[in-house]
């Protein structure tokens, strides 16, 4: 009897034990989880703040990009402005050079 209540107090024992390591295991498994839950939070946060710093490089790029086209046009429109004032200077000296010569021909002329 003696020994059957020692082999019996042994299996309780053992039964504990494993109850004990089945409890550590759930336990690590369950910080494990919530460790992995933060993480990809984490994780989430991270490319979600990413993502909002390239969207706002690209539209800042894209805003001096339409600055530079904006200037270029500008730039295009003053050259062409200052083409035409040079032809029509030329024009008038032509003009005026044609006059005096036309001047000229009648004084010579009288």
């Amino acid at each position: 009897a003696k020994r059957k209540m020692k082999e019996e107090q042994e299996r309780i024992e053992k039964d504990m034990a494993k109850a004990s390591s089945d409890e550590k295991t759930r336990w690590i498994e369950e910080q494990n989880l919530l460790v992995q839950e933060r993480l990809e939070k984490r994780l989430s946060e991270e490319k979600a703040k990413v993502n909002a710093e390239i969207l706002q490089v690209k539209q800042e790029m894209k805003k001096e990009h339409e600055r530079f086209k904006a200037e270029k046009l500008q730039a295009e429109e003053t050259l062409e402005k200052k083409r035409l004032q040079l032809r029509l200077s030329e024009l008038k000296d032509e003009q005026d050079s044609e006059a005096n010569s036309a001047d000229t021909e009648s004084s010579s002329t009288r």
